[in-house]
């Protein structure tokens, strides 16, 4: 199938326009085909000609009802969710993260095992692109032994 028809709901709904809309062009076609008929103004061939243009209505009513209602059903989705226009949410390195939580010591021991990690292999560090931690950082109190704050 198409990508618009992906799973059995949107087949049944696609089948339910498609018949909806032949259905009713259907009988709106044998209607003016025998209104035209009575008034003497098309014979048979007349009629089944204004029937046929009846069905190429349903079908461009269903491919019109079908784009437009995807159109708006995924406007709507986009609208109530946010999806797709959110900024990414901040992120930190783990070093950061532990100075932020107050544990100086293991994020200093962190930076030296990542620079360790990156001095012997940089090409195949996973960490080459990792942001630097500052051994110096004002972030950091002086006495590096001090508690963590509570």
């Amino acid at each position: 199938m198409s990508r618009w028809l992906e799973d059995v709901g949107e087949r049944v709904f696609f089948y339910r326009v498609a018949f909806l809309s032949l259905a009713s062009c259907t009988v709106f076609a044998v209607l003016v085909a025998l209104y035209l008929m009575d008034q003497k103004k098309i014979g048979l061939a007349g009629a089944a000609g204004v029937i046929v243009v009846g069905w190429i209505v349903a079908g461009v009513v269903t491919a019109v009802v079908w784009t437009l209602s995807g159109a708006v059903s995924r406007g709507l989705v986009q609208t109530m969710t946010g999806a797709g226009n959110l900024a990414p949410a901040p992120s930190f390195s783990l070093q950061e993260s532990l100075v932020a939580r107050g544990r100086y010591q293991e994020a200093a021991s962190r930076e030296v095992l990542l620079e360790q990690d990156i001095s012997t292999e940089p090409e195949n560090s996973i960490m080459e692109n990792a942001p630097k931690f500052v051994a110096n950082s004002p972030a950091l109190p002086t006495n590096m032994n001090s508690p963590s704050p509570q």
